[in-house]
């Protein structure tokens, strides 16, 4: 492969991680102009076109890694771009039917985003590169997640601004398509995929389908339950109903996964019980950053009558932070221990949730909002390599790959439950009732729910770093720490 070849391999991959959260922020400037057009009462209640995507996003990613192996990284990668880019067709044509087919679609939109998160990583992975040059690659690679996401408000106001909603969708519609067949020519193919087995029986076993089944249906249905409950309310007895199949089909998928599946999903060997506190601390984490996220926006937007572009513009400091935080990370990662470090990420999101939660209506940019950004923003960039790292000590290398998957699982499924819960408070609190106090009633209820979210991931990061130190015999503490080098995803 050519410099050339490689620059435009690279750039593809990275664009198409930059789109994944660009689908993420499309959704901010538009849930009024969605909000009035579907006669929505409260347009809050649309955050649910978030979680659906993210909640979509973090159930598929489960079984996008065995589809790649299977059928191929390219294959799957292209297919996850076009996926994506029909959901998007999609949502933006629901203006002409109803806010039912705009939350479905945004879902269906995350499902292609979730086969082209590992995917690219697994084929930036295959290329080997060394030195420098890796650390380059995946540099720009991690950057792309929170330029992605202010990228995709950017450029969703400026549609605003200039035509209406349904062209952020089209236009993004457009670019996965182009991006797609693009990568059909910059992106070799790579090792050969394993391919099916002959017989029905052998697929099954090889895909591990009814883990696929079960796992899927367990995840989905218990984010689809959080994210009604804010709409219909917990008196709605078909959602406990959900809630409890849920449950039953994510313990079937547990005992299928350890006692049934040959090649299970999820190997026995990459979980234990502190992988398990791990992703449910960092899970805790990004919920909070999703309703901070969210209910920030609409605070600046609506309370503060400040246009969409212009709230755009209050969020640039994220991935300007984002990316220092990237650059920085390697650093910070191999001088201090990661138990400290992820400990003071949720501390980080924590003061940035206080710091929202009690914002006056009337304040300066500068005073409140612009550090809580940059403080979420360095607590939630940091927050996942140093949980990936803190996975890898106590597994094996080989399933770094896993290790991945299973961290932007957490990451992706808890924004989702995250804004399920804090829409279920708000509406609570605000009991249908109108008016811009009222509103501000039920915009910081839902900020201290962020709080809640991020100080629960705290509690559960700090009983990790008590149990680690407490492990350590007396001949691991005179030798320090066992450390894993960090030198990318």
């Amino acid at each position: 492969m050519t410099l050339l070849q490689e620059i435009l391999f690279v750039a593809a991959i990275c664009v198409s991680h930059l789109c994944v959260q660009a689908g993420i922020g499309q959704t901010l400037p538009i849930t009024k102009g969605v909000g009035s057009r579907f006669r929505v009462a409260n347009a809050n209640n649309l955050s649910v076109s978030i979680a659906g995507y993210v909640v979509a996003l973090g159930t598929f990613i489960l079984i996008a890694g065995r589809l790649g192996e299977t059928f191929g990284q390219r294959r799957i990668f292209i297919m996850g771009l076009l996926w994506s880019a029909t959901g998007s067709l999609i949502v933006g044509t629901s203006f002409y039917s109803s806010q039912l087919l705009f939350i479905a679609s945004r879902a269906f939109q995350g499902i292609g985003a979730a086969f082209t998160l590992p995917t690219g990583l697994e084929l930036l992975r295959a290329r080997r590169a060394t030195g420098l040059r890796r650390a380059i690659i995946f540099t720009l690679y991690a950057a792309m997640s929170p330029i992605g996401l202010i990228v995709g408000a950017l450029g969703a106001s400026g549609f605003v601004l200039l035509a209406w909603w349904p062209w952020v969708y089209w236009a993004f519609s457009i670019t996965l398509t182009v991006l797609g067949i693009v990568s059909c020519f910059v992106i070799p193919p790579a090792h050969r995929a394993r391919g099916l087995p002959s017989g029905s029986r052998a697929v099954a076993l090889e895909l591990d389908i009814p883990g696929m089944i079960t796992g899927i249906a367990s995840f989905g249905l218990f984010g689809f339950a959080w994210c009604q409950a804010q709409v219909v309310g917990w008196q709605e007895a078909y959602l406990w109903i959900i809630l409890t199949m849920s449950v039953v089909l994510g313990l079937l998928f547990v005992m299928l996964e350890a006692c049934y599946a040959p090649k299970p999903l999820i190997p026995s060997s990459a979980l234990s019980w502190e992988v398990f506190w791990i992703l449910v601390a960092i899970g805790c984490g990004w919920s909070c950053f999703g309703v901070w996220l969210f209910y920030d926006w609409q605070f600046v937007e609506r309370l503060r009558s400040t246009a969409p572009l212009l709230t755009a513009a209050h969020f640039v400091p994220v991935a300007s932070v984002g990316c220092f935080s990237v650059v920085t990370t390697p650093f910070i990662l191999n001088r201090f221990h990661l138990h400290a470090v992820f400990c003071v990420a949720m501390v980080a999101m924590m003061v940035g949730g206080v710091l929202a939660s009690t914002m006056p209506i009337r304040q300066s940019y500068w005073q409140q909002l612009f550090i809580s950004i940059v403080i979420m923003s360095w607590g939630v960039c940091m927050s996942v390599p140093t949980a990936e790292l803190m996975i890898l000590r106590v597994v094996h290398k080989r399933h770094s790959g896993i290790v991945a998957t299973l961290v932007w699982m957490a990451t992706y499924y808890g924004m989702g439950l995250g804004l399920g819960v804090a829409g279920t408070v708000e509406s609570n609190i605000m009991g249908g009732r109108s008016g811009v106090h009222n509103r501000l009633r039920g915009y910081r209820a839902a900020q201290w729910t962020s709080f809640g979210l991020a100080g629960l991931g705290f509690l559960v990061s700090l009983a990790l770093a008590l149990a680690s130190r407490q492990r350590k015999n007396p001949a691991r503490r005179r030798q320090g720490p066992r450390r894993e080098r960090y030198d990318g995803p």
